[in-house]
């Protein structure tokens, strides 16, 4: 089966830093850290939510009033309806490890707190046929 996310993040705006992140390949990861560093340096304030093609795919991303964000990169023709549903999703999971102190969180940190979460979400809405 063809991969249709190709990487789930969430986010600080504080600092442009990623709090939790999910690929398949570590690799890929690492090659799109700077394009996500720049997604979240725009300085965006409040609740916004946007969608950027890049050379990986669309970048859709969401934010709270708190200042996290909820990133996810899909293949170009990922349904827009089921993006929205991953990142509802993707926010309530986070929503529950009290947002205000992952904002302040390092880089990366809670990657390996949430990672069989975040791999459940990862394998859901790659099998879910748009």
């Amino acid at each position: 089966m063809e991969t249709l996310i190709k990487y789930t993040a969430v986010g600080s705006l504080e600092g442009c830093k990623i709090i939790a992140s999910y690929a398949l390949e570590e690799s890929f990861k690492d090659s799109i850290k700077k394009e996500v560093n720049n997604l979240l340096s725009n300085n965006h304030k409040g609740e916004w939510v946007t969608k950027n093609p890049s050379p990986y795919g669309i970048w859709f991303i969401q934010s709270d009033s708190i200042g996290l964000a909820y990133i996810v990169l899909v293949k170009n023709d990922y349904s827009d309806r089921l993006v929205v549903s991953l990142l509802s999703y993707l926010k309530d999971l986070f929503t529950n490890q009290k947002p205000e102190n992952l904002k302040n969180s390092s880089s990366e940190s809670y990657t390996s707190i949430m990672a069989n979460d975040m791999r459940k979400i990862y394998e859901k809405y790659n099998d879910t046929n748009s």
